[in-house]
């Protein structure tokens, strides 16, 4: 018998965005991050990149087996800056979903929803991790988002949803004023802030989330104790943060293979990892406290394979 005769589901952006919401997607990521620091658990080789010099793109291939949660997906990135001056999206992903016993695929799903919630929800899982040992006492919760784009929008409804914070400040290069309203008409606290400094003072946790080459925050700007979790620079000649506050903070990775490969804030400042972020989820490694923390984030196929199996259990029960 062929596979083709097991029907594959598509399953669109506006699905998959009913599935994921946070009190279900959270937790999952979080046994995710758990799973990568736990030995065997999860294979995930780092990305493969193809290189189109012609036209100025690149497209991704990242493969995850994530055991204790059944999932096993492979997301294909394409990333053409080009695109924009087009009316195209510059970033477009699929996440074919297989099942983890026979390898047959189950499901197409709409990739960009998925890496956008993902990424965000590992760093408020992250962000609760370090919490647990490594909470400021004595002033008001503000979370700080660097950056008004996908990611920053997320950023600051999974902040808002897990700390629920006197002030979500946003800061970004080109304006921020339409996300600060839109965030505002959902009940998130969010203001808007002209500068970085501006927008980092007297935070606790503090996201950038931008497409920054060189550093836009500084040390003398973070809160001794903040937490900051770090999405952008995901190239290893970018910065978003000085190399001064990257060395004087506790640096936890999602995967530390990957970081260490790809990300420039570390590999610019020379920094070393404390661990990953699983080993705080497991308790095995402990922030000392007082000390700012960083997660940092280059995004992994295993948290696209459980987002992928989430969803699809969730629409299919009959099917696993």
């Amino acid at each position: 018998m062929s596979w083709s005769s097991c029907p594959i589901k598509w399953i669109s952006s506006q699905e998959i965005r009913a599935v994921l919401q946070w009190d279900v997607l959270v937790p999952a990521i979080t046994e995710a991050l758990q799973a990568v620091s736990t030995a065997g658990a999860v294979v995930q080789p780092v990305r493969t990149k193809l290189e189109d010099k012609e036209n100025a793109g690149t497209l991704m291939v990242m493969p995850g087996l994530v055991r204790p949660c059944n999932a096993l997906a492979t997301k294909i990135l394409c990333k053409y800056p080009g695109n924009a001056a087009k009316g195209l999206p510059t970033h477009t992903s699929l996440v074919l979903l297989n099942d983890t016993q026979t390898g047959v695929p189950l499901a197409l799903l709409e990739g960009d929803s998925i890496t956008e919630l993902r990424t965000a929800a590992a760093s408020a899982a992250a962000t609760l991790a370090v919490r647990k040992f490594n909470k400021p006492t004595g002033s008001p919760c503000i979370v700080a988002v660097l950056g008004a784009g996908t990611q920053g929008a997320a950023h600051a409804r999974v902040m808002n949803h897990i700390l629920k914070p006197q002030q979500v400040r946003i800061w970004s290069r080109n304006g921020c004023q339409s996300l600060v309203s839109k965030l505002s008409s959902e009940g998130v606290p969010a203001v808007s802030c002209s500068s970085v400094q501006d927008a980092v003072n007297g935070a606790c946790v503090i996201n950038t989330c931008t497409l920054a080459s060189k550093p836009v925050l500084k040390l003398p700007w973070v809160m001794k104790g903040a937490h900051i979790n770090s999405v952008g620079a995901a190239n290893g000649n970018d910065q978003e943060m000085e190399s001064d506050l990257v060395r004087s903070a506790q640096i936890y990775a999602d995967t530390a293979e990957a970081v260490m490969k790809e990300a420039g804030d570390l590999i610019l400042s020379g920094s070393k990892l404390e661990g990953e972020i699983g080993e705080v989820i497991k308790g095995t490694l402990k922030p000392t406290k007082g000390m700012t923390t960083i997660f940092k984030s280059v995004g992994m196929a295993a948290e696209d394979a459980v987002a992928a199996r989430l969803v699809y259990d969730t629409l299919y029960p009959s099917k696993h």
